[in-house]
């Protein structure tokens, strides 16, 4: 990693990576030890901890310059948009600032990516919306310092949000106590953990002991360096309602799976590389099954594909049980860089059908890159792909 542009934030107090003197044992690095691990970028990894081995925010603010100053409040209280039943809360809140670098501009990411203006962030203890409360839906933006939307001069490559904490289980493999909860590419979609027309009443059971934490990236269209708010918008339920259903969301994606890392894909080779770049214009992908740990009832399923994907089908077990179909359209909003078209929106499928534990799920996505373009490195190269499925299933409080 390129020490001199990442700066680690400890309490209220900046320290910068080459002046941390580091102890002999640090905390053996995983999910438990790192929420969000598995999504964070190697680059990071030896900067996670100060040195009495205490987990701290990595971020692409260089050292010694002046953070900007918003002129909005961090934490803006708004009427609930998705539950409009006189219930529902709705917190909008800023984490930030960013830096941007600008296109130009020679960093680890441009190295390693092909791509200049990228800017990877870890944000630890993130604002709550709440001390305890049920998750209803998460979306997530960027903005300037004024609480302008940056439009297509900068693009939310991605936001990952991950919980961690003593009562929180890990859906995917059973094995730790972090969570991912929310997702978003630069198609902004909005994550629902509850129906507001359900009669049994379910949403993420987020506790009083529970923290949140960021793993971001987020890329510059301007060969001039840019200063960017995330925000994240969510609607809660206030107060531990012991009575309600938990809801989760099972990931699947690309690669190799993270319960089982040698266990080979039982539908066949990949069509994309190591790093997700496709291996030819017109293919499909097939991701690894995940295995239900649990009985639940599958409320909805849903998908993410960057510009150039057509369809997402969803099966569980061997049964399509959705297609998940994007919408594009010219302008900002998609996950390629530039003008043209790009994704704007994509389908979702509402189940409320059985889940038992054992049953399986996977994706197939399918991409044309010759119909829709998708990206390109700096060098004009085929960027990375991604196909994300979102398998939300809902359990009694006290089972998952």
């Amino acid at each position: 990693m390129k020490t001199a542009s990442a700066c680690l934030l400890l309490g209220a107090t900046l320290v910068y990576g080459a002046s941390i003197p580091r102890r002999d044992v640090l905390p053996v690095l995983g999910p438990d030890t790192v929420p969000g691990f598995k999504v964070l970028p190697k680059p990071l990894h030896s900067s996670l901890f100060d040195k009495e081995g205490k987990l701290q925010a990595v971020l692409s603010n260089p050292a010694g310059v002046a953070l900007p100053v918003s002129s909005v409040p961090s934490i803006q209280v708004e009427p609930p948009k998705e539950f409009k039943d006189g219930i529902a809360k709705r917190k909008k809140i800023r984490y930030g600032p960013f830096r941007l670098p600008g296109t130009k501009e020679t960093n680890w990411q441009s190295k390693a990516m092909g791509m200049g203006g990228m800017a990877d962030e870890y944000l630890p203890n993130l604002t709550k919306p709440c001390t305890e409360c049920m998750l209803a839906s998460i979306n997530a933006d960027i903005e300037y310092a004024n609480g302008t939307k940056t439009g297509s001069s900068a693009w939310l490559h991605h936001s990952v949000l991950v919980v961690a904490g003593p009562n929180v289980r890990d859906p995917i493999c059973n094995a730790s106590n972090t969570e991912s909860i929310f997702s978003s590419g630069n198609e902004r979609s909005t994550v629902r953990y509850s129906y507001q027309d359900d009669k049994i009443k379910a949403a993420y059971r987020l506790g009083p002991q529970d923290t949140i934490t960021l793993v971001g990236e987020f890329k510059n269209e301007l060969d001039t360096e840019q200063w960017i708010w995330l925000t994240v918008s969510y609607e809660y339920y206030d107060g531990p309602r012991p009575d309600w259903k938990n809801t989760h969301i099972a990931w699947l994606g690309f690669g190799k799976s993270s319960c089982n890392p040698n266990a080979p894909n039982p539908f066949g080779v990949s069509n994309v590389t190591a790093t997700g770049v496709p291996k030819s214009l017109q293919f499909e992908e097939a991701t690894m099954p995940w295995k239900s740990p649990v009985d639940a009832t599958v409320l909805g399923v849903g998908g993410h594909l960057h510009d150039g994907g057509t369809e997402i089908d969803i099966y569980q077990n061997t049964k399509k049980v959705c297609e998940v179909i994007p919408t594009y359209g010219a302008g900002a909003g998609g996950m390629s860089h530039g003008d043209g078209e790009h994704i704007k929106s994509m389908t979702s499928c509402r189940l409320l059908t059985p889940l038992k534990a054992g049953d399986t799920f996977h994706l197939v996505a399918k991409y044309d890159l010759v119909k829709h373009p998708g990206g390109k490195t700096d060098s004009g190269e085929l960027d990375e792909v991604m196909g994300v499925g979102t398998i939300l299933f809902m359990t009694e409080p006290k089972v998952f």
